[in-house]
């Protein structure tokens, strides 16, 4: 009996133990159930605050003025904004996990990979890389940073870059530096113009004075043939005068673009034969031969009075650079041949002279309006190279190209092109 109430005993004590047990493990039941919620409601909450930083930082990316993109090492987009996507003119979704290979031609692509792979290679950023490409609406000018884009152990991964739009800025330097050389073509075509009036315009009007002062004033001393010799001095004199005014004044209206462009269809030969017309007394004077060899078939497409200054300059140049007793040819070269500057379309037309010849030295500076070339005639005669400069406006106005080949003491041949009519 005594052992059955130990028994009971022992059994109610077990049981207040179990019972202890099992309300502190309830307990820790309870506890944990609470924290599992709360972790959930943090993870939760924390989740909601990652998405909405991320949609803030899309948000974000879209709305910067700029490219801005994510790359990996192999030069697949990762990530782009929407300015991105509008240059490619895809949606983001198109362009991510797209190698720029497959959006650029290759050599771009690679040019770009290059830049990447200097970040990638070195740790350190590349700043104001400015880069061009082809899009759909033309050609566009970038300035590119780009960052070495790291995980979370700092290991790089790819680049992040952003690139602004400068495409407006290149266009504006571009026309800065168009309206410079301009500007420079004109400071060079006042000191023309001052150079000819100073002294290429004042030299031949002194002694055309000093001519007329002397008949003036000694007529009643000079005999026949001093008078004689005076006049055609002075006839000379005022048909250079002439000429280079004609030349300044022509050359001012191409300038300003006041001389108008009207091409024609129109006989070559007649042309030259017209020119020769005017040319024919002084290269009798030199007895020099003018020669047209030009077939009466050919006709061309020009503007008739541009081309007549052309002929005559050229023509008058090549008498007076001709010694007395030699000729001037003028002619269509019909070969095609592969040293030859004619182009389809076109018909290259030469002037050739048995004369003194050229230097190579002056044959450069030839053309070119901030290069003073003032060498005489074979007897004399004045010259200033406003005749050439004329020449090749005018005909590069009709598209056409002049050149010259010479050698000293074995003549000049100028060449020109002219469109087929």
């Amino acid at each position: 009996m005594h052992d059955i109430e130990l028994t009971n005993q022992q059994l109610q004590r077990d049981l207040l133990k179990l019972k202890s047990e099992y309300e502190s493990l309830k307990i820790d039941f309870q506890n944990d159930i609470a924290e599992r919620k709360h972790a959930q409601n943090a993870l939760r909450e924390s989740e909601e605050k990652y998405k909405y930083i991320a949609e803030q930082l899309e948000a974000i990316l879209d709305h910067i003025p700029g490219l801005v993109f994510y790359k990996d090492k192999h030069n697949h987009f990762i990530r782009v904004n929407k300015y991105v996507a509008d240059a490619y003119n895809k949606s983001k979704e198109e362009l991510e996990g797209v190698n720029l290979s497959v959006i650029h031609p290759k050599e771009d692509a690679e040019k770009y990979y290059k830049d990447d792979l200097k970040v990638i290679n070195s740790g350190e950023a590349e700043l104001n890389i400015e880069e061009h490409w082809e899009t759909e609406d033309g050609l566009k000018w970038v300035n590119t940073s780009k960052i070495p884009f790291v995980d979370s152990n700092k290991n790089i991964i790819g680049i992040i870059g952003i690139s602004m739009d400068i495409t407006n800025r290149k266009i504006a330097e571009q026309e800065i530096h168009k309206k410079n050389i301009e500007l420079n073509e004109l400071s060079r075509t006042k000191d023309k113009f001052f150079s000819i009036i100073a002294h290429d315009l004042k030299s031949p009007l002194a002694g055309f004075l000093g001519l007329t002062k002397i008949i003036a004033e000694d007529y009643r001393n000079l005999n026949i043939t001093e008078i004689q010799d005076f006049s055609k001095k002075m006839q000379e004199s005022a048909a250079n005068l002439y000429k280079l005014l004609e030349n300044l004044l022509e050359w001012s209206l191409m300038q300003r673009g006041m001389i108008n462009f009207n091409p024609d269809i129109c006989i070559l030969n007649y042309i030259v034969n017209m020119n020769i017309d005017i040319i024919r007394e002084s290269a009798r004077q030199k007895e020099i031969q003018l020669i047209n060899n030009v077939q009466p078939d050919i006709e061309v497409k020009a503007d008739i009075p541009m081309l007549n200054t052309i002929f005559r300059n050229l023509i008058s140049n090549a008498v007076k650079f001709t010694p007395r007793g030699g000729k001037v040819e003028i002619g269509v070269v019909r070969n095609n041949a592969e040293d030859s500057k004619l182009t389809g379309g076109f018909l290259e037309i030469y002037i050739r002279d048995n004369g003194i010849g050229i230097s190579s030295e002056i044959i450069d500076k030839l053309f070119k309006i901030d290069q003073k070339i003032s060498r005489p005639g074979t007897e004399g005669e004045s010259s200033t190279g406003l005749g050439l400069l004329l020449c090749k406006d005018f005909v590069e106005k009709h598209g056409g190209k002049i050149w010259v080949e010479s050698a000293e003491d074995k003549g000049s041949t100028f060449y020109f092109t002219l469109s087929k009519s």
